[in-house]
């Protein structure tokens, strides 16, 4: 079954839900069986990640440039968003990596842009200035500003 594994990863996998839906686990290639399945939740990190990298991307973007906002930004931002919340929902464990990507994601995004337009690093503070709440609420866009006194988003 190894020899499989290396040369037709898809007959391999094909063979491997066979067995385990007969139940024949005697024959199961248990070493990259497990290996696959931490593959798999790995994959689901990558994707929120991929997702939060994204939205903060066009999230900033906004922030940088509000007259330039297009329906095709604001769908992407919607998309993003839409994603995160249903991964989160989906895989409740990896809400607390959030925190670690957004971060992660900020920093990396503020310099690119920065960068491509020619700003200093200092055009976004140093820490995201808004929270994670607020970067995944479909209703709260970057041009909006939140009043001390309320937490509804006002123009």
């Amino acid at each position: 079954m190894n020899g499989l594994y290396q040369s037709d990863y898809y007959v391999w996998a094909h063979r491997q839900a066979g067995l385990l839906r007969s139940g024949d686990f005697a024959q199961l290639d248990l070493e990259h069986l497990a290996a696959e399945v931490l593959d798999l939740a790995q994959q689901q990190c990558n994707e929120l990640s991929w997702h939060v990298n994204k939205l903060l991307h066009y999230f900033l973007k906004s922030a940088l440039y509000p007259e330039r906002v297009s329906g095709r930004w604001l769908s992407k931002l919607y998309r993003h968003r839409r994603w995160i919340r249903k991964l989160v929902h989906e895989m409740p464990t990896m809400a607390p990596l959030l925190d670690g990507y957004i971060n992660t994601a900020y920093a990396k995004t503020a310099e690119r842009l920065t960068a491509k337009a020619r700003l200093p690093r200092s055009a976004f503070p140093e820490q995201l200035a808004y929270t994670k709440e607020q970067l995944l609420e479909q209703d709260f866009m970057p041009w909006t500003t939140i009043s001390p006194t309320s937490t509804t988003p006002t123009r």
